[in-house]
C-alpha cells in the first residue's frame, strides 16, 4: 500500500515463476509512487502481475501486467514483456501512466468529473429505491 496526500491506493503484487523479493517489492512501490502518485485521488487499486513465461529456457519472457482501478468504476490493463524483469516493469508502468492520463483527459473533455459521476450514480440508485417501478424502465 502506498499513499499520496489523503487517499491511500491499495497495491497488490502477484508473481508466477519469479521470486518476489523485498527488494523487488520496494522497487515496484517506489516506481509506482513516482509514476502514479499525481493521480492518487483517482486511483482505488493497482495490481501488478509478474511472470516468467519460458521459465529457465530464457529469452524475452519476463512479463509485467499492470491493472489500475480508477474511482468510480474504470479499469485500465496494460503490460510489457522484455528479457529483463525491471525493463518489463518500467515499460508496463509507463504505459499505465499514459493510459490513466488519457482516460482522465477524456473525462475532462466531456466535462464530467469523477465526483459528479459518483454523485449522479448514487442519486440514480436513491431514485430507483424510492420508486421501484422506475428501475426497470428502458
Amino acid at each position: 500500500m502506498f499513499s499520496k496526500g489523503r487517499r491511500k491506493m491499495r497495491l497488490h503484487i502477484r508473481a508466477r515463476n519469479i521470486e518476489l523479493t523485498e527488494t523487488l517489492k520496494h522497487y515496484i512501490e517506489r516506481r509506482l509512487q513516482f509514476a502514479l502518485g499525481r493521480f492518487g485521488r483517482t486511483i482505488r487499486q493497482v495490481t501488478i502481475r509478474l511472470s516468467d513465461v519460458n521459465g529457465p529456457r530464457g529469452g524475452r519472457d519476463k512479463s509485467c501486467h499492470v491493472e489500475v482501478r480508477l474511482i468510480p468504476d474504470d479499469r485500465i490493463i496494460v503490460g510489457d514483456t522484455q528479457s529483463d524483469l525491471y525493463a518489463a516493469i518500467n515499460g508496463a508502468i509507463e504505459r499505465a501512466v499514459r493510459a490513466v492520463s488519457r482516460q482522465l483527459a477524456r473525462e475532462r473533455e466531456r466535462g464530467t468529473s469523477r465526483s459528479v459521476q459518483r454523485a449522479l450514480s448514487m442519486l440514480g440508485e436513491v431514485v430507483n429505491l424510492a420508486d421501484p417501478s422506475k428501475s426497470n424502465e428502458n
